[in-house]
This record gives structure tokens, sequence and C-alpha cells, in this order.
């Protein structure tokens, strides 16, 4: 959709091109990056946008394991969080 912007007439292949459906828009974006994070379809994804741009395998390799590092850091910690807040209750009430 951004090529077309630029041009009075568009290509109905550009439109079409999975680089404009995975990236075309911002929500676009974010909708693809969060299904790569979730690694639902992220094969597809990486090997199209990795056939223009080669060096973008690092991109989705660094991304995935970043984010399901701190994806599972988070989990981590709000489940330690809730098993420490229960110990204390339960210690309160032993000493009541």
């Amino acid at each position: 959709a951004a090529l077309c912007e630029k041009t009075s007439v568009c290509h109905p292949d550009i439109l079409e091109a999975p680089e404009v459906r995975w990236f075309g828009t911002v929500g676009r974006s974010m909708f693809t990056l969060f299904a790569v994070m979730t690694t639902e379809g992220w094969v597809e994804v990486a090997r199209h946008t990795c056939r223009t741009h080669p060096a973008m395998w690092v991109f989705f390799v660094l991304y995935i394991i970043f984010t399901n590092w701190s994806l599972l850091n988070l989990v981590t910690g709000i489940i330690l969080d809730h098993l420490l807040k229960i110990t204390y209750q339960d210690e309160l009430e032993k000493v009541k």
C-alpha cells in the first residue's frame, strides 16, 4: 500500500506480495511480529523476507530468542511473586 501512494497506478501483484501482507502497515507488522514471537508461521515469514533481505535471519533468530526469554522470565517472576505472597501469608497465620 505504501508503494501505491507514491505512484498513480498500483499493480495488483504489489498488494498481494507477502511482505506487504505481513508488513504493509504498522498494525500488520505488529501482528506479524506477535505471530513470530509465538512461533506460529514464523518459518514462512522468515523465508519470504530472507529471500529479499538475506541478513534478516539474524533479526528473526535474535527476536525469537529475546522475546521468548523475556516472556519466560515474566511468567516465572509472576509465579514466584505469587508463591512468596502465599508463603508470607501462611507465616503470618502461624504467628497469630
